[in-house]
C-alpha cells in the first residue's frame, strides 16, 4: 500500500541476474530523496508506481560481477550507480544491476558518502547551472539550504556569480549557508523578509532565480526579477506550481524576461552523466566543492 513510512517492509528476494552488458553492484550507500517520499505516499506527479515496488534511484557500491561483454571495469571497483538514468526505482536493496555504460568510477580520494551527495542532487544543480549562464550575475535560490539548493549556492559561487541570495525557513539555515559562501540569506518566516528582499534587489537586481518551492514565495520573488532576467522553476515543494497572470506575462514581455522549466531527465544520457559526475568529483578533489 501507499502511505506513511510504516508501509515500507524489509523482504528477501533473489539476487538480480545480469545480462551480458550489465554489472551487479553490492550497494554500500543509498540516496533517500524527497521524490521517493511522494512515491511512497502515492502523490508523485506522473505514472503511479505498480506495487509492490522497491524505492530508490541512486546508489554507490562496488562491482561484484561483470556481464560477459564487459572488459573495461574491474570487479571490486567503487562506482556511482545512477539508476535514475534508466529506471525510477530499485535502489533500496543490497544488490542492484545496471548497464555498465552508465557507471561512473569514484576516485580514491572521494568517500562513498561524498560521491552519493553529488549524484541526483548534484546533477540537478550541475545541469541547472550548465543551461543558464552564471558569470557576473546576481542569483537567487529558494530552499537554499536543501540538498540541491546548497549545491546551487556553492556551484554558483564557484562559477563566478557576483552575488548569491538564499531563501530558507530558519535563521539556523542562514548560518549554515554562510559556510557555503552565501552573500545574503533570508528567512521567509520573518515578518520583514520581503522588505529585506526589496532592499537587496534594489542595490543588486536579480538576474537569475532558481525556484523549487512555488506558491506564494515564487510569486513574491518573481516581482523582483531584473530586466532580461530568467526565472527557472524546477519543483513545487509548497504543493503549488508558480502561476502567471496577465500582469506577469506583460512584465515578461516588456522587461524581456524569461520563464522556463527544468526536469533532470531531459538532460540525462550516458555521456552527460559521466561528464557531470566527473566534473563534480574533480571540484571535490580540488577542495572547491565542500560537501
Amino acid at each position: 500500500n501507499f502511505g506513511e513510512p510504516s508501509v515500507l517492509k524489509s523482504v528477501d528476494i533473489v539476487k538480480p541476474e545480469i545480462l551480458p552488458n550489465e554489472v551487479l553492484i553490492k550497494v554500500s550507500q543509498i540516496g533517500v530523496n524527497y521524490h521517493e517520499t511522494l512515491q511512497r505516499q502515492g502523490n508523485y506527479p506522473g505514472p503511479a508506481l505498480s506495487l509492490p515496488a522497491i524505492l530508490g534511484s541512486e546508489v554507490v557500491g562496488t562491482v561484484e560481477e561483470l556481464g560477459i561483454d564487459i572488459n573495461y571495469i574491474q570487479v571490486g571497483s567503487r562506482v556511482a550507480v545512477p539508476l535514475f538514468a534508466i529506471q525510477p526505482t530499485g535502489g533500496y536493496a543490497e544488490y542492484v544491476k545496471i548497464p555498465a555504460n552508465f557507471l561512473v568510477p569514484i576516485p580514491d580520494s572521494i568517500s562513498d558518502e561524498q560521491a552519493l551527495s553529488t549524484m541526483l542532487q548534484g546533477l540537478v544543480a550541475y545541469f541547472l547551472l550548465k543551461e543558464n549562464s552564471i558569470q557576473g550575475k546576481v542569483v537567487l535560490v529558494t530552499a537554499a539550504a536543501g540538498g540541491v539548493g546548497s549545491l546551487l549556492v556553492e556551484l554558483a559561487k564557484i562559477q563566478g556569480a557576483s552575488k548569491v541570495i538564499g531563501i530558507v525557513g530558519s535563521d539556523e539555515k542562514i548560518e549554515y549557508l554562510k559556510t557555503k559562501g552565501i552573500d545574503y540569506g533570508l528567512n521567509y518566516k520573518a515578518k520583514d523578509w520581503t522588505q529585506s528582499l526589496s532592499e537587496i534587489s534594489d542595490s543588486s537586481p536579480i538576474d537569475l532565480i532558481f525556484d523549487s518551492v512555488g506558491g506564494d514565495i515564487a510569486q513574491t520573488i518573481l516581482q523582483k526579477l531584473n530586466t532580461f532576467g530568467t526565472f527557472v522553476s524546477y519543483g513545487a515543494a509548497s504543493g503549488v506550481l508558480p502561476e502567471l497572470n496577465v500582469n506577469d506575462i506583460n512584465r515578461f514581455i516588456f522587461l524581456s524576461q524569461t520563464f522556463k522549466g527544468f526536469a533532470l531527465f531531459n538532460s540525462l544520457n550516458e555521456i552527460s552523466i559521466k561528464e557531470g559526475l566527473t566534473d563534480l568529483f574533480k571540484l571535490i578533489e580540488e577542495g572547491k566543492l565542500k560537501l
